[in-house]
């Protein structure tokens, strides 16, 4: 079941990531900031509801066990993030 995670999560990242862009440049053409943090927002509570439907689905998570695999997925970020800050 890995395999099909990793692909759908993948192409989920895509998705997120482009949706983003698509989110931030609200800001770029001049829409008022409650409106721009108002989209990014709600981008953002998608990826994760995103992420978590993709982990009960591919690998036929519980629905604790989706949360935990999104909450392992963030902290790691979290400490890639800090260890790159500390490189630079």
């Amino acid at each position: 079941m890995w395999p099909r995670y990793i692909a759908a999560w993948n192409w989920c990242s895509l998705l997120q990531s482009v949706m983003l862009v698509g989110g931030l440049t609200t800001a770029m053409i001049g829409l008022p900031d409650w409106v721009s943090q108002t989209v990014v927002l709600v981008i953002v509570f998608w990826a994760v509801w995103l992420e978590y439907f993709v982990a009960r689905v591919a690998l036929g998570f519980s629905g604790l066990q989706a949360v935990a695999m999104v909450a392992l997925d963030f902290a790691l970020s979290q400490v890639a993030s800090g260890l790159m800050e500390q490189l630079r």
